[in-house]
């Protein structure tokens, strides 16, 4: 059991990502760990907290209404468009859905933070694997702060290169003509201009333009603007990614830990006294509510339920804060692929193809650990019903009855407010209505000369 306590500063995917985005001013808050005084020394017990302070509140606040503006700015150029065509509908709707995905994320970082502590505890307690070598865990930690410093790299980009700001035609390009495209945009940003189209005193020439100090200060602007919208993109996308692989590292490891249990029981299991463990009436396995008995072998059945509890505790609390989010990011998914797939092959622009190769593939990660989750725990259920398990010969029929309804009704799993639960047949209707409306917009683009 001294496995199962947490030692050093190591830390989870979810930690570290909050932890890179404190620093960015995305997240106002990270989470620090502290240990309470006067818990035993073999057995150290730790309490997270939530750290803040009033400028990174400002600052992040601040980005936040950058990023939101940014985002909103993108519905103005949709509007721009003849809506009748299909390429520009599905864009506009990507629009509407984009924006709506950034306001939930910082919705959701300002105001859910109690449901971050308490799945970053839980992890710790029940799912965190830790050695007497804590270096062990250390690459872990270097991991995420690597994908974390790849989004930041990518999410810069964007406004360093003029990426969708500059013509695709135009091959040749320097500072001053990123410049002058970001000075032209923020022109319709700010309400400089009513429309961004031509794209005022542009010089597709490169030359240098003389500007006044309310273009400058303009430009500067939206070059801020813009850094921001593609950086809360990229980590919008890496927080998903974040969350699904923690809670899924988390189901690996209680489905670990049973069939490690299970293989200590005897082979002929024989109940002993019934031990009381409780059970929510409308939930299922929890910590809270009636109880009832259930045969026990030495107590080892007792850590299965409880590691259980534990599980749906930590899928709730990860939910919770990924609800607001996982629902427009699953509508958004649609949209944007439908109209920005063909990219990958036909953009000019190598950033262009990156961009949505990386979505893409993001896309990929975020909803295989989600189904993958829902699979383990389908596989747990039929092991626990139809295999000839040990556990299963020693568990009360209730406790059996009410953990096969658990897993059955898909409580464990990446959720949008209980709508739906990310699994293989959802992905699969997701890709198809994908791929159907991408076969509607592509027959709309227009062909290069």
């Amino acid at each position: 059991m001294k496995s199962l306590y947490f030692k050093g500063s190591v830390k989870s995917l979810l930690e570290t990502f909050l932890d890179f985005s404190f620093l960015l001013c995305i997240s106002p808050f990270r989470l620090k760990s502290y240990h309470i005084k006067g818990c035993n020394v073999e057995f150290p017990t730790e309490t997270v907290k939530v750290q803040q302070w009033k400028l990174q509140k400002v600052l992040s606040g601040f980005v936040a209404l950058m990023d939101i503006f940014g985002a909103t700015t993108r519905i103005r150029l949709s509007l721009e468009k003849n809506l009748d065509n299909p390429v520009e509908y599905f864009n506009f709707m990507w629009s509407i859905a984009s924006t709506l995905m950034h306001v939930a994320f910082y919705f959701v970082l300002w105001t859910k933070q109690h449901h971050f502590v308490k799945a970053v505890e839980i992890f710790r307690k029940s799912f965190f694997k830790r050695h007497n070598n804590v270096t062990k865990n250390l690459p872990c930690v270097g991991v995420g702060y690597c994908i974390c410093c790849l989004s930041l790299i990518l999410g810069i980009i964007p406004s360093l290169k003029g990426s969708y700001l500059l013509p695709d035609s135009l091959i040749n390009w320097n500072i001053n003509l990123i410049f002058q495209a970001h000075v032209a945009h923020s022109k319709f940003m700010f309400f400089l201009s009513n429309t961004s189209f031509p794209i005022g005193n542009f010089n597709a020439n490169g030359t240098d333009q003389s500007l006044d100090d309310l273009e400058i200060i303009s430009g500067i602007g939206h070059i801020l603007v813009y850094t921001m919208r593609y950086l809360g993109a990229y980590f919008i996308d890496l927080f998903m990614i974040m969350s699904s692989v923690t809670l899924w590292l988390a189901t690996r490891s209680f489905i670990q830990t049973a069939m490690n249990l299970n293989a200590n029981l005897p082979r002929c299991a024989v109940t002993t006294s019934p031990v009381s463990v409780p059970l929510d009436h409308h939930q299922g396995v929890s910590r809270h509510g009636r109880k009832i008995n259930f045969g026990e072998v030495d107590g080892i059945n007792s850590e299965i339920v409880d590691k259980y509890a534990d599980l749906k505790c930590l899928s709730d609390s990860v939910n919770g804060a990924m609800s607001p989010i996982i629902f427009c990011y699953v509508f958004e998914a649609i949209f944007y692929y439908a109209t920005n797939l063909n990219s990958i092959f036909t953009a000019k622009d190598w950033h262009a193809r990156l961009t949505v190769t990386h979505f893409l593939l993001g896309c990929f990660i975020t909803f295989g650990f989600s189904a993958d989750i829902t699979r383990k725990m389908d596989g747990f259920r039929i092991w626990l019903v139809n295999g000839n398990t040990n556990a299963r010969k020693s568990m009360d029929q209730d406790m059996l009855i009410a953990l096969v309804h658990e897993t059955q009704s898909k409580t464990i799993g990446i959720s949008a407010f209980g709508i739906f639960t990310i699994d293989y047949p959802l992905i699969f209707n997701i890709v198809t209505t994908t791929v159907t409306f991408f076969l509607i917009v592509v027959q709309f683009v227009p062909k290069p000369c």
